[in-house]
């Protein structure tokens, strides 16, 4: 396995992911009230609705790494969007957690 961790310059994820895998898109919350309502369904394994929209506009015929397996299985079989869950996976999100906090 190949270490994807890397500093941060300008870009945190351009620096931090694999050069097989890149940023397609990205969409800010309104505020902390609907970031607080969707992450309060993400803990339970439920994307929300503007999740699912994003989700549906931007993975179309792709596949989507996720860290939690039992949300990658809700997305597969809600939004039929096929999800990876793996060492890879996991230690991609290992380095962009890190370069976060």
């Amino acid at each position: 396995m190949q270490v994807i961790w890397r500093p941060l310059s300008i870009d945190p994820l351009y620096n931090i992911l694999h050069p097989g895998c890149k940023a397609k898109s990205f969409l800010k919350f309104k505020n902390t009230s609907e970031a607080l309502s969707a992450v309060t369904l993400l803990l339970e394994s439920k994307p929300d609705k503007g999740l699912r929209k994003f989700l549906h506009a931007h993975c179309d015929s792709e596949s989507l790494a996720v860290a939690d397996s039992k949300l990658g299985n809700v997305t597969k079989e809600k939004l039929q969007i096929d999800c990876v869950h793996n060492q890879a996976v996991m230690e991609l999100m290992r380095g962009v957690i890190s370069q976060l906090t």
